[in-house]
């Protein structure tokens, strides 16, 4: 385990290492700064792998061009500027500029002076200098120099990816104590983005306090005695988290001081550890069993993590566990090290992460993804465990090895509760469509079948009918039986309706207050209006008593009827309307009765079918 925690927190020297990156990356951000054109020139321009110049198409004057540039383009000097040869050239060169823009692989340009003609391609991009509108000109003789610039491209946008996830803050200024540029772990703790800091000024983010502890930091950079300086700060939660911050001079090729890059790294956690450890020992000030403390108080760390964390190599054994990890596939955690995936998992599941491993090797990108676990329990029933998997790559610059690091977390509540929330939304969205009195459909429900079955009839040709009925006298049944006995009727009519619509297609719903619809699908006229003979039927053996009734001495209702097939020629409402227009006209017939109508193609009116 000790060679683990050795790879996974590698020793002090590194930190050298990963501070040295930084500073390339400073570099690279210097050559998008109009700031310093001095070290654009001497760092970029001079010692780039091939020809850069830049140039103003406007003036047609190079601003700047390494030595490779002199050699391979025919340039003069005109005081402290270059020119090409002729004008000539320089159009041509103007044209293709034009042209590079669309052409991300670069353009050709041959040209011809003297005897010798000259073959070379071009890859350009637009961009200020000196306060002037140029173009940022790499020129190479031959594929060998184009293979390379890729590289150094790949690898510019690479090492700035990696200054971005960087989780220490960091950030550059001048000696003017200007922001030159920062990664975004700093620009996050202010709230913004890394490119709207650049060009402020500190005083911007810092107090007055601030100010004079980074001025202090400047003068030890400056006279080449570096301390780590150290503060505390409260975070936007009113946390106190302490902040070591380093200072590093950045410097030109003449070894000029041109500002100064601070990294500061969260030792809070180490700060108290620290703190603990010197209460304990205070003899033991050594630096290298100071990190041998530092080294078991991380693996404590990683053990004591309720989350399973595991180390895989890149052949597929499990270098280090911790005790979640090793529960997790069935093993103890000095049983696990060394083990290979395939005797753990078996071979077919072995095979799925190693591919996944590939991919994240290829990537350099790490993977998140969720899987259930089954396990017996103690009275032979199966439970299902629900885990977030995260996997990541790492590489031991020391040792070379790279592997995979995979961390778990138990998110059987948060499914349990998903679940839960689902079928609740799925109870309320069913709820919502029934009318709370009679358990049919409710008028929202209605006006959505309708719509539906409006647009299939209409691709099908098949008629449509709809019945609509409403319970005679109903307002002196609920004056003098009272309201609960007139919800009890709503209910048996429902009942009837729901037990005369017996297809499976049929949708019986409450169009509102005593008023109740059937739309039945692939129903013509005729099939629509022995439906309502049915229900008058039923209604009638029910025998409900309804002394104050104009029309019987029990409980009647009237209905409309209508039928259609002519979809293309109306809106979906019409049905409705149709159905209540008869619904009117058995009204005032005498009610007790349906009357039907089939929408007509003649006319917009509704043919009535003679009253029984």
């Amino acid at each position: 385990m000790d060679q683990l925690v050795q790879v996974v927190f590698p020793t002090s020297w590194m930190v050298a290492g990963a501070l040295a990156v930084c500073v390339v990356i400073l570099l690279i951000l210097f050559t998008l700064r109009h700031q310093f054109p001095q070290l654009l020139g001497q760092l970029f321009i001079q010692n780039g792998p091939g020809a850069i110049f830049i140039f103003n198409a406007h003036t047609k004057q190079f601003l700047y061009a390494n030595s490779l540039a002199f050699e391979m383009l025919p340039l003069i000097r005109q005081k402290h500027r270059w020119q090409l040869l002729n004008e000539t050239l320089e159009n041509s060169l103007i044209k293709l500029l034009g042209q590079s823009l669309s052409k991300s692989g670069g353009v050709n340009w041959t040209f011809q002076t003297g005897q010798k003609q000259s073959n070379v391609r071009l890859y350009a991009r637009r961009g200020h200098y000196l306060r002037q509108q140029v173009w940022f000109i790499h020129c190479f003789d031959d594929q060998e120099n184009v293979a390379e610039h890729v590289r150094l491209k790949t690898q510019v946008e690479r090492l700035h990816d990696a200054f971005n996830s960087l989780p220490n803050f960091v950030y550059f200024c001048d000696r003017n104590n200007q922001i030159l540029g920062c990664n975004q772990a700093w620009a996050n703790y202010h709230g913004l983005q890394a490119q709207d800091i650049t060009g402020k000024a500190l005083h911007d983010f810092f107090t007055d306090s601030e100010m004079q502890l980074h001025q202090r930091l400047v003068e030890q950079v400056l006279a080449g005695k570096p301390e780590p300086l150290r503060q505390w700060i409260i975070r936007g939660d009113g946390k106190r988290k302490l902040l070591e911050t380093n200072g590093y001079p950045l410097c030109d090729s003449e070894q000029n001081t041109l500002g100064m890059m601070n990294i500061s790294a969260d030792v809070t956690l180490w700060h108290e550890l620290n703190q603990a450890l010197e209460q304990e020992n205070q003899h033991r000030i050594a630096t290298e069993k100071e990190l041998h403390r530092q080294n078991n108080l991380i693996r404590s760390v990683f053990n004591a993590s309720p989350d399973p964390i595991g180390f895989i190599d890149a052949n597929g054994v499990v270098t280090g566990a911790n005790g979640p990890f090793a529960r997790l596939l069935g093993s103890s955690q000095t049983e696990l090290s060394g083990m290979h995936l395939s005797e753990l998992v078996g071979a077919v599941r072995a095979k799925f992460h190693q591919d996944q491993h590939r991919e994240i090797f290829a990537t350099g990108k790490g993977i998140s993804y969720e899987f259930m676990q089954t396990k017996l329990a103690n009275d032979d029933e199966q439970s299902e465990s629900w885990y977030e998997i995260r996997k990541a790559p790492y590489h031991d610059n020391v040792t070379g090895e790279q592997g995979i690091v995979m961390i778990g977390r138990d998110i059987s509540e948060r499914k349990q509760s998903e679940h839960q929330l689902a079928c609740t939304v799925k109870r309320l969205e069913k709820l919502s469509f029934l009318d709370g009195l009679t358990q049919v459909a409710n008028r929202r429900s209605f006006d959505k079948v309708l719509a539906q079955q409006w647009n299939i009839h209409r691709r099908s040709g098949d008629p449509l009918a709809m019945l609509m009925l409403d319970i005679d006298s109903f307002k002196q049944y609920n004056d003098n039986y009272g309201h609960q006995c007139g919800d009890k009727v709503l209910k048996q009519v429902a009942n009837i309706l729901q037990m005369v619509a017996k297809r499976r297609s049929d949708w019986v719903a409450r169009y509102g207050g005593e008023e109740f619809i059937i739309l039945m699908p692939q129903t013509d006229l005729n099939g629509a209006s022995l439906v309502a003979q049915q229900v008058l039927d039923k209604v009638r053996e029910c025998e409900i008593e309804h002394l104050y009734s104009n029309v019987e001495r029990y409980l009647t209702v009237s209905i409309g009827v209508a039928s259609t097939r002519l979809f293309e020629h109306y809106p979906c409402q019409e049905l409705t309307r149709t159905a209540d227009r008869c619904l009117y006209q058995v009204k005032h017939s005498g009610r007790n009765d349906y009357q039907g109508a089939l929408i007509s193609e003649l006319a917009d009116v509704a043919s009535f079918l003679p009253q029984r």
